[in-house]
């Protein structure tokens, strides 16, 4: 089982459980929205930089975000034979 970071755990205790669950609605929707925008030419460089500002915050590496999270950072390269990554462990070594 996971455990939770200190600063998962004191996010929740400042927001009620709706707005938590908001809170973690709106963060993958944009997370969502910028693997779409890297994907286009136009909005590439802006939302890479998005992106590398969001994992600066650990709060982005939590179990809540990780699927979403994943796909937006393989969207940003392109290798001849990609390896899946599968869970947040892998791309932290």
């Amino acid at each position: 089982m996971r455990m939770e970071s200190d600063s998962e755990e004191d996010e929740k205790r400042n927001l009620s459980l709706d707005e938590y669950g908001e809170h973690v609605r709106q963060n993958n929707l944009r997370l969502v929205t910028l693997t779409q925008c890297i994907s286009k030419e136009v909005t590439f460089a802006s939302a890479c930089k998005e992106l590398h500002e969001w994992c600066k915050d650990p709060r982005a590496f939590t179990s809540n975000f990780e699927e979403n999270l994943i796909q937006a950072l393989q969207r940003t390269y392109l290798l001849d034979d990609p390896q899946p990554v599968n869970n947040l462990d892998q791309l932290r070594s």
